[in-house]
């Protein structure tokens, strides 16, 4: 029996409502944040926590939730110096007292049974370590540009490296805007690669790099369309290329550093193979290839991953302490919802002069 599994098995079982982390890593968002917290806290799940972990540059996220923190004693404010969401994630899960830590982004808001749903994912499969959930796209322009999402059409599991990027459609390996983790696994692993994610060198891929730890240490992952989020994220197709090689240049510095740790696998290289193949039958029809500076962008990451210090022990990047501001705007752009100017829990736009 594996390490986590083990540990799994001797976890005390409670007929009493376990308590769930919320985690939420805000920069310079300001009021965006409320709506998240506001749907968060009106889930309909009986015991949870909500810590919203602010590396803003200002106090304006702080000031947004401040009626919000004076009502519901649930929710926790932190605010920390330094930018990068999984130092973010790391220096929150060192806070938590929950049995599950569920994540989602500033600019999402969740369903009343998100949390209730998750739960349920985890306690129907013992085995599972991670659950992804959907997340569909809230109301946008196409014409000004696109949201992420996550189409999860049917359940599946899988518990092995080699399935990774089986999901419907060939670069869905599940978003870090719908996701949760068994407390526990995510101690055994200590963390989140503070190298890997927005605002860190490797400026993506922070919710794959962790998928493909737990499988490798023996967890099963499990994909459901039942706990779901509406993203409210629109990325402007003006900015579209630079989050694209943003994204790439982090899916290979992920796949160089588990290839260096003695894992090479399939779905590491599905994306950029795909793309190249796309690129190719392009050419060869007279067509202008799309996406050469995406590949080109993934070598490059890859290329660094290779040479960035690691710890093969931990299967992290060492991060460098000199560098712990350089890449703090390694992000996406976003146009931002606005959280309603009538309701309570938002304060009024300062007066103008």
């Amino acid at each position: 029996m594996n390490e986590l599994i083990s540990r799994r098995v001797s976890e005390p079982q409670s007929k009493t409502p376990v308590l769930v982390s919320v985690l939420v890593c805000t920069r310079n968002r300001g009021p965006n944040v409320v709506p998240t917290v506001r749907s968060i806290l009106a889930s309909d799940f009986p015991s949870l926590e909500l810590l919203v972990l602010d590396q803003s540059d200002d106090g304006t996220t702080r000031d947004a939730l401040a009626p919000v923190l004076a009502r519901d004693p649930r929710l926790a404010y932190h605010h920390l110096g330094l930018p990068g969401k999984a130092r973010a994630l790391n220096r929150g899960c060192a806070m938590t007292r929950g049995q599950y830590v569920l994540l989602t982004d500033d600019d999402c808001e969740v369903l009343p049974n998100w949390i209730g749903s998750m739960v349920e994912e985890f306690e129907r499969n013992p085995d599972v370590d991670c659950v992804f959930g959907r997340v569909d796209a809230g109301s946008f322009d196409p014409a000004e540009g696109y949201v992420p999402v996550c189409p999860i059409s049917e359940p599946r599991t899988i518990r092995r490296l080699d399935e990774l990027l089986t999901m419907p459609g060939w670069g869905n390996f599940g978003m870090g805007a719908n996701m949760s983790i068994r407390a526990g696994a995510l101690a055994h692993l200590h963390g989140w690669d503070e190298c890997i994610g927005p605002g860190a060198k490797f400026g993506s891929g922070d919710d794959h790099d962790l998928s493909v730890r737990l499988l490798r240490a023996g967890s099963a992952i499990r994909f459901s369309s039942t706990p779901r989020v509406i993203h409210y994220g629109l990325r402007r197709w003006d900015n579209a290329g630079r989050d694209y090689r943003r994204i790439w240049f982090g899916l290979g510095g992920v796949f160089a550093k588990h290839l260096r740790c003695g894992s090479f696998y399939w779905g590491g290289i599905r994306v950029p193979v795909n793309q190249v193949r796309d690129c190719t039958t392009k050419l060869l029809h007279g067509e202008r290839p799309y996406g050469v500076s995406y590949v080109a962008s993934w070598l490059r990451g890859f290329g660094s991953g290779l040479i960035h210090p690691l710890d093969r022990e931990l299967s992290r990047f060492v991060p460098q302490t000199e560098d712990a501001t350089k890449y703090a705007g390694r992000v996406a752009d976003v146009v931002l919802r606005h959280a309603d100017r009538n309701s309570p829990d938002v304060p009024p736009p300062p007066a103008a002069g």
